[in-house]
């Protein structure tokens, strides 16, 4: 190192709490010997945001209405398939006892044709999943916000599902698998043909003007496969996955719609032959959004 030439150091270290701190730099020669130090005071001051509880609440905001369910008739599980149903502003949503949706009602009108389907395949057998009786547990957390939980099971694997539904319509849902090595496992939710006539969807790049990372279309009117996430001349996906996972797909009419998202393609096994989602017209017009969610084989914990 020439002594009139300027270092660039940079010092990474574990997180660490507010407070104050002080950076000693020593340099040495070659034996050993301490040539000269400095010191280096930082503070790291705590902002007044971190851990701020303000608008943080248990009621709803105004002209909003609290999150209602009813497990049964008010009771604390559910024993059948028609487990619960949450009412939320102008929508109503049917949950089932395995904690998938059976029905999503908005302002009177049925946004699905039938209930969200999981489908396994297990020794090279295609089984559905059905809803264990009893499993179902839901708690209202203030108006905001309903917990749920619930199990179905397939071909000697066991799906586990917990979830939470909020006062604005969000909801959320958290799948564990456990059992028999799966090689395969889909995830079909089917709208309503008037529910699903345009698609908003994002490959997971940043520039969102761009057409190839964000795809909006109208879905066409010809029966079969009307999108893949394979499909490189409809959608781009993020550089550096494997496979074509993309993180959101929302599926729409003139008046209602829903929207399905994930945060990231963990505990997905992709494949780059099969697509990551698909969507496809039926010959009645209606729609079919289909995850798969496992296309190669994987051995369950």
């Amino acid at each position: 190192v020439k002594p009139d030439k300027p270092i660039n150091l940079e010092v990474r270290t574990a997180p660490f709490g507010f407070g104050d701190y002080t950076l000693t730099v020593t340099s040495f020669d070659e034996a050993g010997k301490a040539l000269g130090s400095f010191a280096i005071p930082h503070t790291r001051v705590k902002p007044p945001w971190w851990e701020c509880k303000a608008g943080i609440s248990d009621k709803v905001m105004p002209d909003w209405e609290p999150v209602v369910i009813d497990v049964d008739g008010g009771s604390a599980k559910g024993d059948d398939a028609a487990a619960t149903v949450a009412r939320i502003g102008l929508r109503t949503i049917h949950l089932a006892a395995s904690g998938l949706p059976r029905r999503i009602v908005s302002q009177g009108e049925d946004i699905l044709t039938g209930p969200v389907e999981m489908t396994a395949t297990v020794d090279g057998t295609e089984v559905a999943f059905t809803a264990v009786a009893g499993s179902f547990r839901a708690e209202t957390k203030g108006e905001v916000r309903a917990d749920f939980s619930g199990t179905a099971k397939a071909g000697g694997v066991t799906a586990s599902t917990k979830g939470f539904l909020e006062f604005d319509g969000f909801m959320w849902f958290e799948v564990t698998l456990t059992g028999e090595p799966l090689s395969k496992l889909q995830l079909r939710i089917p709208y309503a043909g008037d529910a699903a006539k345009l698609l908003h969807a994002w490959g997971g790049n940043s520039w969102f003007r761009d057409p190839m990372n964000v795809r909006i279309m109208e879905l066409p009117r010809s029966s079969g496969t009307v999108f893949s996430s394979l499909d490189k001349k409809l959608i781009r996906t993020a550089e550096g996955l494997r496979g074509s996972f993309i993180p959101y797909a929302f599926l729409t009419g003139d008046r209602r719609g829903m929207a399905w998202f994930a945060e990231n393609d963990r505990g997905w096994t992709q494949s780059t032959e099969k697509p990551a989602i698909e969507i496809e017209r039926l010959a009645n017009g209606d729609v079919a959004l289909t995850l798969n969610v496992i296309a190669e084989r994987v051995d369950l914990t």
